[in-house]
């Protein structure tokens, strides 16, 4: 019995994946996509289990590289140990279909398989070294990241309080101003008293004794 292939629309229905990103990944992750002799994709259950595991990964966070690593580690028999550990996953991703898309779902008969406790394991291994990798990888970049962050934050801050202190020097220097100028103008008030009192002083000097209609008459 011929094996069952899909195209690469039928692919991205099932999986609910865009076509392009299909594409992105066959040539990102070097996926060895066959053609039919009129040079379209065709792709087989395998291929569909595999790009499941890429969704899944990227998914979880895991960038192209770690996938790529993964995925490259597997032999034929990896690859249909995660058929098997893989197809109630898919059997939740179908969506409604034309009914030329055949039912791709495979049934675990047996869940204690070694070959699948194996390959569980192995993904398990592979994926945890991948995420140490990276995870050196990203402390390295969001130190580098938090530093410039606290730079840029430290700058700012010291900008605004040099700010907020030229506000300060100059409503400080405002109110000395104002202040002198008040004192100017008390000065001024004060002097024009003092020549007010002395006008009177001399008045009261000049006709001192005299009655007090003559001063009246003299004024």
């Amino acid at each position: 019995m011929n094996e069952k292939i899909y195209t690469i629309k039928e692919v991205a229905t099932i999986l609910d994946i865009e076509a392009y990103v299909l594409r992105y990944y066959e040539k990102e992750l070097d996926l060895q996509i066959h053609r039919n002799p009129q040079g379209h994709r065709i792709y087989t259950q395998k291929d569909i289990v595999v790009l499941q595991q890429i969704k899944e990964l990227r998914e979880q966070g895991l960038e192209l590289k770690g996938i790529r690593n993964v995925i490259h580690t597997l032999d034929e028999e990896g690859i249909e140990s995660l058929s098997q550990v893989s197809a109630t996953s898919i059997k939740g991703i179908t969506h409604p279909r034309p009914a030329t898309v055949a039912d791709i779902d495979i049934d675990i008969t047996d869940k204690d398989d070694q070959k699948v406790k194996q390959f569980s394991l192995i993904i398990k291994e592979m994926l945890k070294q991948t995420l140490v990798e990276y995870g050196e990888e990203n402390k390295i970049q969001l130190k580098n990241e938090l530093s410039q962050e606290m730079d840029i934050m430290m700058s700012k801050k010291i900008m605004e309080l040099e700010e907020a202190q030229q506000l300060k020097d100059e409503e400080y220097y405002k109110r000395i101003d104002e202040t002198m100028r008040e004192m100017q103008v008390m000065r001024k008030q004060l002097a024009d008293l003092e020549q007010v009192g002395q006008k009177t002083s001399v008045w009261k000097k000049i006709f001192k004794g005299k009655s007090p209609g003559i001063e009246e008459k003299s004024m």
